[in-house]
């Protein structure tokens, strides 16, 4: 037999072609963030102005005390709008820079420049509410502005969003601006197209394997990306002449967790986490739905702050998750732990300073999600890999065991039948010359004892061929049961009549009791229980018998016990009583089969009838529960 082989190791070049791709991910992450950090940034200072109802005007906050503030201001999810006052420094006069906003989701931005007459105030307005196409500088990555100072200039910027309050705020050259666009675009793409391509992979095995875990990965990648290509403001790109990108991205952002969750919920399953953390993923993954009718009815804030909240809480929860595992599943119990970990800290790395809780002083927020994607993106393929690898070694060990089976299978079929062809041979062969050797003794003028043992050992080789073709008849389920109605007492007397010592039975069994079975096959079980008292119990001892009418769970029962003390082999090892040819050892010298027991018990399943054995008092004790008429 072939037997299908066992993938056991990663291919050399395979592991080579990751670590490549490894490499190349770092170096260009590396390049981008050297380049971008070699960048000169024109702005002086920043600061911050709260306006709670968004009722102030220029005029109300050029005059006001700002708080000083970093590069980046994080207020979180409020509702008030923030002035932030940009003092912006050229390196020559009237040098073109531009004035970069991030992130691009923000509602509104709008830009106070001060007029070179000193007549006002030139206001240029961006942000995600405004068509691309109208925007005063386009760019995917970030909401520019031209401006030209003279000198030193301090500018205002008038925020108000119903999204996170986050602004990071830098004033490049039109070339640095230029550069870093294309830089951080390649970087995204380079991103983008990897999480797309693990989701094809995805693709590729839920068509194999049919497991939904691998669809809802593959659709928990595709989100992931429309949800960084929302946050990065490339949606605005693909409808430029529309504001309906704003809406877009809010129903991705508040989408994305519930359809990440299914993933997570199906993989969780297998590994029997604890109930608390199952129930807390299907809320979560429930949520998309009132989010979304929150945002049909135009509170945004108030769903976006919900599903940023709900991603805090997933982010927790997947740390907690390697303590509430409780079984072990494809890929292991210790890559899961590893899995969880890393989503769970990126997660709330990424997700927190959204929040304003913990605020960062970089840029490198914004690569938070796209970064965190990526790294969830390949941790869980990485674990899928495993998991999909650890299927296949099963389905091949099933496969082998399936072959072995069906090989023992053919196997044992091929010794029923040369049993059955031995046992019909020997039924045929030995039964003649028994018959003609009982003619001839019955012929012959000899001592009556020595014609009743020559007939007594005649019927022993009977009683083993009529045995061994019982069992080969059981074997082959052909035995067919015809039940009627029968005195139990009556039967029970006849075959005590029968047996090889009638003179040692004490039958306990006065009243005439009626019972549904097969005459023939039940003759044959209670004869072999008595054959067996006989043979292995104490010489010369009485046997008892007894029939009692009885309830068994409601139902009318006949209990037939059949007693005996035990003889010189012992008690029988009640383990292995009614296995094919067993024998205790100190009953060798006892003339038997090994079958007797066998049969009775195979005869007593097809009769629906109940056998028990017991030790009562030191003495053997075989009992039927016959059903009554």
């Amino acid at each position: 037999m072939r037997l299908p082989s066992l993938p056991d190791q990663q291919p050399v070049k395979s592991r080579y072609s990751q670590l490549a791709w490894l490499f190349v991910w770092c170096f260009l992450m590396m390049t981008v963030a050297g380049a971008v950090q070699a960048m000169e940034n024109h702005i002086v200072s920043m600061s911050s102005l709260e306006d709670p109802k968004g009722s102030f005007t220029i005029e109300d906050v050029a005059g006001q005390t700002f708080k000083p503030e970093g590069r980046l201001v994080s207020k979180g999810y409020s509702p008030s709008v923030y002035w932030l006052k940009v003092v912006v420094k050229p390196t020559v006069p009237d040098q073109l820079l531009i004035l970069r906003i991030r992130p691009t989701f923000l509602d509104e931005v709008r830009l106070y420049t001060p007029a070179r007459d000193s007549s006002g105030w030139l206001i240029q307005t961006s942000g995600d509410r405004t068509p691309f196409l109208e925007r005063p500088a386009v760019s995917t990555l970030s909401l520019n502005f031209k401006i030209s100072p003279a000198e030193e200039t301090t500018y205002f910027l008038r925020v108000a969003t119903t999204s996170s309050v986050v602004v990071y705020a830098e004033a490049l050259t039109e070339n640095q601006s230029g550069q870093k666009s294309t830089l951080m675009n390649l970087a995204h793409l380079f991103l983008m197209s990897l999480i797309f391509a693990v989701s094809l992979w995805a693709l590729k095995e839920f068509m194999v394997r049919r497991e939904a875990v691998y669809l809802a990965f593959f659709f928990t990648q595709i989100f992931l990306i429309a949800y960084n290509l929302a946050l990065s403001g490339y949606l605005a790109v693909l409808i430029p002449h529309s504001n309906l990108s704003d809406r877009l991205s809010s129903i991705i952002f508040v989408t994305t967790a519930s359809v990440g969750v299914v993933m997570h919920y199906l993989f969780l399953k297998a590994f029997r986490v604890r109930a608390f953390v199952l129930r807390a993923l299907e809320l979560i993954m429930f949520m998309a739905i009132p989010l979304n009718i929150l945002l049909l009815m135009g509170n945004y804030k108030l769903a976006l702050t919900i599903n940023v909240l709900d991603i805090t809480f997933l982010a927790v929860l997947y740390m907690l998750i390697p303590l509430t595992l409780r079984a072990s599943a494809p890929p292991g119990r210790a890559v899961a732990t590893v899995v969880y970990l890393l989503l769970g800290s990126t997660l709330f790395v990424s997700t927190t300073p959204y929040l304003g809780w913990f605020g960062s002083h970089t840029e490198m927020i914004f690569f938070g999600a796209p970064i965190q994607a990526f790294i969830s993106a390949c941790v869980f393929f990485a674990a899928l890999v495993l998991r999909s690898r650890a299927l296949v070694k099963k389905a091949a060990a099933a496969h082998i065991d399936l072959q072995l089976s069906q090989q023992a299978l053919k196997l044992e079929r091929w010794l029923a039948e040369e049993r059955k062809q031995l046992m019909d041979m020997l039924t045929h062969e030995l039964k003649t010359p028994i018959a003609i050797t009982r003619l001839t003794v019955d012929g012959v003028s000899m001592d009556d004892s020595k014609r009743g043992r020559i007939n007594r050992a005649l019927q022993s080789i009977n009683g083993i061929i009529e045995r061994c073709s019982l069992s080969n008849q059981m074997e082959q389920d052909v035995i067919k049961v015809s039940s009627s109605d029968l005195d139990l007492t009556m039967l029970v007397r006849g075959l005590v009549d029968q047996s090889s010592a009638p003179e040692r039975f004490e039958v306990d069994a006065n009243e005439a009791l009626k019972v549904n079975s097969d005459r023939q096959l039940l003759s044959i079980v209670i004869s072999n229980l008595l054959d067996n008292a006989v043979k292995y119990s104490r010489p010369q001892s009485s046997i008892s018998v007894q029939a009692q009418p009885q309830l068994l769970d409601g139902k009318k029962m006949v209990f037939l016990h059949v007693i005996n003390e035990p003889g010189p082999a012992g008690l029988p090892d009640a383990d292995q009583m009614f296995e094919r040819y067993y024998r205790n050892q100190a009953a060798r010298d006892v003339t038997g089969s090994g079958l007797g027991l066998y049969l009775v018990k195979g005869l007593c399943e097809k009769l629906n009838i109940h056998i028990a054995y017991a030790c009562i008092s030191g003495k053997v004790r075989f009992t039927l529960h016959i059903p009554v008429v």
